[in-house]
């Protein structure tokens, strides 16, 4: 705190923002708004003070999506919506497409969350308003990656707004987004139908008490350790296993080994559908996911900032559906993102379905999940690339 606030430099904070995987969601925010205070002082925004210190973009885009996922950003544009118009650019630097390629996943979550939280102040027009802007100036392959980004989240973007997206259209491959490989598929069509396991990983017994008491309101009744639900035919378990952590819920030593051993076990058994993680983002939840990782499988990961991995998690198991967190991770958000998938898959929904009752009954908690009914911006990047590159060979074959 006292360091903090001692913080007057920005560039001290836009260093160590932009180059640290490790910092802490409440020291993020105070070195966040320490250097808004010292920018204010000195008459500049955000975005002035960006485009000076990195004019060629190579860690503007890393600095504010690290902003976001540390709550920092989000909370910033929806106090001055203006700035949001003038940063939407800053994250497609002009001649770095593969920048955007690795950000795909977290430009996902910022604007789920502008969506919803800067829908009032008038963040999410402003910042779709910039976006349109730049691609009327920007190169070729910026513009149609803005245009991919902001047409696959027509339906997020304030109502007000969507009439301009007409004039992205010309940037796009008419049918990029219609392409079959970017619909998810079903969880459910490898498992048993009479009877699904899930696992839940806690790191404390108050985490795991603040659990049972939520759920069993919902009407799953204790089956020794297990808590279990009813859905026509289908009986569904869920099944924690309890770790001892520090007074921080850490893991250590041979509890930090169980908990990894246990989970990879999890992973490889057929038996168990889904494996649930409400532990902290201590661990590379990624290197458990070798070849003998039961296809199909399903993960939820609650630590802060899973999402960062999606990525990596996709490419190890290209079969599995994973549901991970763009933020910093709480209880009623982990519990929330739990009910809304176990019971959505339990009741017969798609992904679709299950993404739109989520965000329906939990707007807010919905805004930092990323899953399987996300629009997915990494996978519809590759089948723009993918065109490109044969529509690049076409012409050079006409030429």
């Amino acid at each position: 705190f006292e360091w903090a606030a001692k913080v007057t430099s920005p560039i001290t904070v836009f260093v160590a923002l932009a180059r640290s995987h490790y910092t802490h969601s409440l020291e993020s925010r105070l070195y966040f708004a320490s250097m808004i205070r010292s920018l204010d002082a000195s008459g500049q925004t955000l975005s002035n003070f960006l485009t000076q210190q990195d004019p060629e973009g190579r860690r503007t885009a890393d600095f504010l999506l690290r902003a976001h996922a540390y709550d920092a950003l989000v909370p910033h544009l929806e106090s001055r919506p203006a700035e949001a118009g003038a940063i939407a650019p800053l994250l497609f630097p002009a001649g770095r497409s593969p920048e955007v390629k690795t950000h795909a996943d977290a430009l996902e979550g910022l604007l789920m969350q502008l969506a919803v939280k800067g829908r009032a102040g008038g963040a999410a027009a402003r910042f779709t308003k910039g976006l349109i802007d730049y691609a009327s100036v920007a190169p070729p392959d910026q513009a149609a990656r803005i245009a991919l980004y902001l047409k696959l989240n027509e339906e997020l973007l304030p109502r007000s707004i969507r009439p301009s997206l007409a004039s992205l259209d010309r940037y796009l491959p008419s049918d990029v987004l219609d392409d079959a490989g970017l619909t998810p598929t079903q969880a459910r069509s490898n498992w048993p139908t009479d009877a699904w396991t899930f696992t839940l990983h806690f790191a404390s017994t108050g985490v795991y008490s603040g659990w049972t008491s939520r759920f069993t309101a919902r009407g799953w009744k204790p089956s020794g350790s297990s808590l279990v639900r009813d859905f026509g035919s289908l009986r569904v378990t869920l099944l924690p296993k309890i770790y001892q952590g520090d007074e921080e819920d850490f893991l250590h030593g041979s509890e930090a080994q169980r908990f990894l051993s246990s989970v990879k076990a999890d992973l490889r058994d057929p038996s168990i559908q889904g494996v649930i993680l409400r532990t902290h983002a201590q661990f590379r939840i990624p290197n458990l996911f070798d070849k003998k990782v039961t296809q199909g499988k399903l993960l939820l990961d609650g630590a802060c900032r899973s999402a960062w991995d999606l990525r990596e998690l996709r490419k190890r198991c290209p079969s599995c559906q994973f549901i991970v967190n763009t933020g910093t991770g709480r209880g009623k958000l982990n519990n929330d993102a739990v009910i809304a998938v176990v019971e959505g898959l339990a009741n017969d929904l798609d992904w679709d379905q299950i993404g739109a009752d989520f965000a329906r009954t939990s707007p807010s908690t919905s805004a930092r999940i990323q899953g399987p009914w996300t629009p997915p911006f990494a996978e519809a990047l590759k089948v723009l690339e993918a065109r490109e590159r044969l529509d690049a060979k076409a012409a050079g074959a006409k030429s």
